[in-house]
């Protein structure tokens, strides 16, 4: 059975952890750049900072961490080369599928198109944990821009990829979404599920959330992007669990 051995989330990773070794301190480098492709119907302007271990090299689990935010990060399909490879491979994926000739042919009266992607990567460690941050917004057509908040949490010692599975038990994860939805019916000052259907948001898909952080205090939130739980006009919704509520789902 798995349990959340101290008061604090922090604990929970410690106990994920496979050996107790001291693990390698990654360490940091941010690689940046901000073209403007242009095509003959428009432009896209790409924002690129992502955060790479520099010293991936030293361990299994970075080198994991290290290839998984490649992956997440310019979001490539499946790509084996490292963070600077993986930047030209997206600039090259980006002209492809959005700068390029549009369909219609001779006598086709195309419109100028203005295109932007940005995504910006933070990376921060608290004791064996690394959370990366991913944080993207932009605009590549359709009724409005994007713009979203991606964690993932990370062991140091091993590479895994922490889900909320991990640590808390099934029994543990019934009771938090309960507590979701008593901190949705107080924010919102609704008395059930059909109030808050009428202000904006999907009852049936509230539910706990992979897309979270451990702070270090303890305490965890819960991040849902436009659509997760709620429509787009609605926005996002971040929910913070402090270390005493997460200590009562024990």
């Amino acid at each position: 059975m798995k349990i959340i051995r101290t008061l604090t989330v922090l604990a929970a990773a410690a106990c994920v952890a496979a050996c107790h070794r001291q693990p390698i301190q990654p360490r940091f480098e941010e690689l940046e750049t901000a073209p403007l492709l242009t095509a003959e119907e428009g432009s896209c302007q790409v924002d690129y900072r992502f955060v790479s271990i520099a010293n991936a090299s030293r361990s299994q689990a970075l080198q994991a961490i290290e290839k998984a935010n490649i992956d997440r990060f310019f979001q490539l399909e499946e790509f084996a080369g490292d963070a600077r490879e993986a930047i030209d491979a997206s600039l090259a994926e980006i002209e492809k599928q959005l700068l390029a000739p549009l369909p219609g042919g001779e006598g086709f009266e195309s419109r100028r198109f203005e295109y932007e992607i940005s995504a910006v990567a933070e990376a921060a460690v608290a004791d064996t944990l690394l959370t990366y941050t991913i944080r993207r917004q932009g605009y590549t057509g359709g009724a409005h821009g994007y713009n979203t908040i991606e964690y993932h949490t990370y062991s140091i010692v091993d590479g895994h990829e922490l889900a909320l599975s991990d640590l808390f038990t099934d029994e543990q994860l019934a009771a938090l979404t309960a507590r979701i939805r008593q901190k949705l019916y107080e924010r919102y000052d609704a008395a059930d599920d059909a109030r808050l259907a009428e202000i904006g948001m999907f009852p049936d898909y509230i539910a706990p959330t992979d897309n979270f952080r451990i702070g270090d205090d303890g305490s965890l939130t819960l991040y849902y992007n436009p659509y997760d739980i709620a429509c787009y006009a609605f926005g996002p919704v971040e929910l913070r669990f402090a270390a005493e509520e997460v200590a009562a789902l024990r």
